[in-house]
């Protein structure tokens, strides 16, 4: 039998890829990241017999994916996407060997721009929320950096689970990077989630915005309180990232993705010595210990409630008050 190519296992493998998912064996963003980096960067690949993709020429793919500008992050992931793809075809015999294991170890990787889970201090928390107030997609950033919650999770949130005046919203939703609407990750994540009273303001002022726009482009107003409407999820996602970066370049801080804003949230709440039911509550976790996981800045005296609340400029002091 001819041993197939690249794009021809690839397209046998990829079906296979969307029936595990149909199966509940593989996660959605599991199956995107596979069909998205064999469309996008297996293409100088594709026409080659699997059995010629040998260590030379996996390394010199490598490198010209290092030569087009990918970060070592990408690359690492790109890599493992292609070690998946042929430890698949080496069970169905069509190669003897997986010559992509080990590959990251035979490269001269290139180094990665300063990147950080969390904001390591107050001040850096402030230096990132004035700098990207009144921006791009500024309402995004507040609402992700003032409740904790999920990426997924807010651009899942309508207008109707909001209860400004009470400052509380209901969780129950979530909207995938592909555009479903679906319930929230687990249990736990169907929740009322506190909303601090500078957070409201923001709130009240995009609503405003909304309804203007929506009156002068003539049309029913919409739910979404980011504006972002599901089928076209995955490009709001990358112009909240967009934004993100931009403020925090101009801040002059490292890298941080939205779910960075998460662990931040938890750990100041932690730092000022909230209670720690109530943060687990607040997060959404079903284990106590995934709060732990979240928490990176801990308590050091009884006056670090003050020390919190004293960095941040007063009018964002109450995303730190107590419960």
């Amino acid at each position: 039998m001819e041993c197939p190519t690249l794009e021809t296992w690839g397209r046998t493998w990829l079906e296979r890829i969307v029936a595990l998912e149909g199966r509940g064996i593989l996660r959605e963003q599991t199956r995107l990241i596979y069909e998205r980096t064999v469309r996008l960067h297996f293409t100088d690949l594709r026409e080659t017999p699997l059995e010629e993709l040998r260590r030379p020429a996996l390394i010199a793919w490598a490198n010209r994916q290092i030569a087009a500008g990918c970060s070592r992050k990408s690359l690492i992931l790109r890599v493992a996407v292609l070690k998946v793809c042929l430890r698949d075809a080496m069970s169905e015999g069509l190669v003897q060997t997986n010559q992509a294991e080990r590959l990251i170890s035979s490269l001269r990787l290139p180094r990665e721009r300063p990147v950080k889970r969390w904001f390591d201090s107050t001040e850096a928390a402030r230096a990132f929320l004035e700098a990207a107030e009144g921006g791009p997609e500024w309402p995004a950033l507040a609402l992700l950096t003032y409740t904790g919650l999920r990426l997924g999770e807010a651009l899942g949130l309508q207008w109707g689970d909001l209860d400004l005046d009470g400052q509380r919203a209901v969780v129950h939703r979530q909207a995938t990077p592909r555009g479903r609407v679906t319930e929230p990750k687990s249990a736990a994540g169907g929740r009322l989630v506190d909303l601090p009273a500078v957070l409201v303001d923001v709130l009240r002022g995009e609503r405003a915005r909304q309804r203007r726009a929506d009156l002068q482009a003539g049309r029913p107003s919409g739910p979404w309180v980011l504006a972002v409407v599901p089928v076209h999820n995955s490009a709001g996602r990358a112009r909240i990232r967009k934004a993100m970066r931009r403020a925090l370049d101009v801040a002059g801080l490292p890298h941080l993705t939205p779910h960075g804003l998460r662990h931040s949230w938890i750990s100041f709440r932690a730092q000022m010595g909230q209670d720690a039911r109530l943060i687990q509550e607040q997060a959404g976790h079903s284990d106590p210990a995934m709060t732990r996981h979240y928490t990176h800045l801990q308590r050091s005296d009884p006056g670090a409630v003050d020390d919190v609340a004293d960095a941040i400029r007063p009018r964002q002091a109450q995303l730190f008050a107590r419960g």
